[in-house]
């Protein structure tokens, strides 16, 4: 079981924040962060209060599943260990 919940974790959490964290680095490189769907960019130069916000939201949905993640990674690894 312990093994099934790291396995939903790695497939979930650590997607979820690849794939914003992608969005974030090319978005800081391009000035653009598409949001809603591709068609949708929310553009640096024409709506700079929105862009940062979008870069702000989805680095810390990106970096609560890491750390989500890394939660779920420790406590498979200490039960497997016997410490909890």
């Amino acid at each position: 079981m312990s093994l099934l919940r790291l396995l939903v974790a790695t497939a979930v959490l650590l997607g979820l924040a690849l794939y914003l964290g992608r969005i974030v680095v090319a978005g800081l490189a391009s000035g653009r962060v598409p949001y809603t769907d591709s068609s949708h960019v929310c553009r640096r130069q024409s709506n700079p209060v929105g862009f940062w916000a979008l870069i702000a939201l989805f680095a810390a949905i990106a970096v609560a599943s890491l750390v989500g993640w890394a939660k779920v990674a420790y406590e498979v690894f200490v039960g497997w260990a016997g410490g909890a």
